[in-house]
């Protein structure tokens, strides 16, 4: 069965601007220019686009929870607390 991939407006352009530098439409830097990305940056996008394929342009991040967000336990608390406030 096959993996569903959700993917951002930006990460599906990117497959255009990287598909044409690909086939050799674009050069690099005119990919890079018109994604508004290094040329390095470039380079590490198509790299992980050659090696893991679509998978490679989706946000690594994608799915996990936040680092600067909040334990459960701590929303549950601040919640009990506001409710017990606003019904007094």
């Amino acid at each position: 069965m096959p993996e569903l991939l959700t993917m951002s407006s930006k990460e599906t352009y990117r497959i255009k601007v990287l598909e044409e530098v690909i086939s050799s439409k674009l050069t690099v830097r005119e990919g890079s220019e018109i994604l508004e990305i290094s040329e390095r940056q470039f380079y590490r996008i198509q790299w992980s686009y050659k090696i893991d394929g679509l998978k490679g342009l989706v946000h690594k991040s994608r799915g996990k929870p936040s680092n600067r967000g909040y334990s459960k336990e701590l929303k549950e608390k601040v919640i009990s607390i506001y409710r017990k406030d606003a019904r007094e």
